[in-house]
């Protein structure tokens, strides 16, 4: 009687929610990172940019072949989830939560896109510090996600990556509020990316 059945609902789709977008980064990190470093986030992409770890041309073919691939994939979900599926509508779109500021979220897009890009040269892209890192890569990539999304999730959708929330505003036709995520996570690929080479690089 102590929590209202719908708290717990929310909270429970939070957790699963950021379960599965950390757990899906991590498991490509490790299947495609040896192919291509798994590039599959435009903010990311342009944080290595800034700290000087892939070129502009290669920036450019990343970011167009991700954002075909967030568009077909929200295009491939229209197809095989059935209408009355919870989510089936969004298509797992992201939207600013009604209390919060567009300068708030703004804000935490780009707080939280800093951790990934800090998290992203500290386990795989500082080549100087590469021989003493411990663990897996991949798997701290995947948790640093998983981690922001339970904190954003309820307030912006924890995008984090611009084509992620593309996808389904193209699918979907729905561009409200659509540059906060481009304008958070980019300026978070740029003050992660500078924050790291500058404080705390090895």
């Amino acid at each position: 009687w102590f929590f209202k059945p719908l708290q717990l609902d929310d909270q429970a789709n939070y957790v699963r929610i950021s379960l599965c977008f950390g757990i899906t980064v991590a498991t490509l990190a490790q299947t495609i990172g040896h192919v291509s470093g798994c590039h599959i986030n435009p903010a990311v992409i342009l944080g290595l940019v800034i700290g000087r770890k892939i070129g502009m041309l290669k920036e450019i073919i990343y970011v167009g072949a991700q954002c075909v691939g967030a568009i077909a994939g929200a295009a491939i979900l229209t197809a095989v989830v059935p209408q009355d599926m919870r989510g089936a509508a969004g298509l797992g779109m992201t939207s600013v939560a009604h209390k919060v500021t567009l300068g708030q979220a703004v804000a935490i897009e780009m707080l939280i896109t800093m951790v990934l890009v800090m998290v992203v040269f500290a386990a795989a892209a500082d080549s100087i510090n590469a021989a003493t890192v411990k663990g897996s890569a991949p798997l701290a990539i995947g948790l640093s996600i998983t981690t922001c999304h339970l904190f954003a999730v309820p307030l912006t959708g924890s995008s984090m990556n611009p084509a992620r929330s593309l996808g389904p505003a193209v699918v979907l036709g729905q561009f409200d509020n659509h540059w906060v995520y481009w304008v958070g996570p980019l300026l978070g690929g740029i003050f992660g990316a500078l924050f790291y080479q500058v404080v705390l690089r090895a």
